[in-house]
């Protein structure tokens, strides 16, 4: 398990419905095959209705390639806006 995994799952962010960590799945970023799994395990066919989070731009990129909303993080207020902004909930988080 990665250190962002660990620390991820100790936070227990119960506002999302799924994750998926490159790490733990054996994938590899920017692959379609990573986001295609992502999309998968949400049963999520429309992208739009999945969020990607992820600090390297690359990454980000290569979701919206793909027609999935992408936010890359630099910090939890902005990242929380941004959910905000998607019609996310974020209260209490």
């Amino acid at each position: 398990e990665g250190p962002a995994a660990a620390h991820f799952y100790r936070q227990g962010y119960s506002m999302f419905d799924d994750v998926v960590f490159s790490c733990l799945e054996g994938r590899v970023k920017p692959e379609d095959c990573f986001y295609r799994l992502a999309l998968d395990r949400l049963n999520v066919i429309v992208q739009k209705n999945a969020v990607f989070i992820d600090d390297n731009v690359d990454y980000v990129g290569a979701a919206e390639e793909l027609g999935i909303n992408a936010i890359r993080f630099k910090d939890l207020a902005q990242l929380k806006r941004e959910l905000m902004m998607l019609g996310i909930n974020v209260n209490g988080y």
